[in-house]
């Protein structure tokens, strides 16, 4: 957390905060991949993903994507709540999400926060976790969606310093 905190501190461009902050998200919750999808939005027709981290091993992965039924499902479903949603074997949410053409890459297991910044359309912070399907713990979830409010608070600063430009 202290790293984090150091991070949305510093005087580093907004970009750059995003960036590193991803990757020390892949780090602290240990998982494949963390992203920022843009916008979480059920109604639009694609998705992209500006922002992503991915753990060592994880290949990148591509910034746009048509939107599915079951992410229009995700972003109604994260839109109406006022915590993270888990996706994964302890949650009757199911994730069926292929992030490229090699199935290996398949989604497993998830947990999505919805960030509102403070101008524009939501966006959705993600941990993903490919590998297997992970169990989240409460207190993974708690701490994500903790760190999740602090985003929200960078992604605006970030946003609102690109309309001032």
């Amino acid at each position: 957390l202290n790293q984090v905190s150091r991070l949305l501190d510093s005087d580093l461009e907004i970009e750059t905060v995003l960036e590193r902050l991803l990757h020390e998200l892949v780090r602290l919750f240990a998982c494949d991949r963390v992203v920022l999808v843009y916008p979480a939005d059920p109604d639009v027709d694609e998705l992209s993903i500006p922002f992503q981290a991915s753990a060592p091993g994880q290949p990148p992965i591509r910034t746009r994507f048509p939107m599915v039924a079951a992410a229009r499902a995700a972003f109604r479903d994260a839109l109406a709540a006022a915590r993270p949603l888990v996706f994964g074997p302890q949650s009757p949410l199911v994730v069926t999400c292929q992030m490229g053409d090699d199935p290996s890459r398949e989604v497993r297991s998830l947990v999505m926060f919805t960030v509102r910044p403070r101008v524009g359309k939501p966006w959705a912070l993600e941990l993903q976790q490919v590998g297997y399907a992970r169990a989240w713990t409460d207190e993974e979830v708690r701490l994500f969606h903790e760190l999740g409010s602090r985003v929200t608070d960078a992604l605006s600063n970030m946003l609102l310093h690109r309309q001032l430009r």
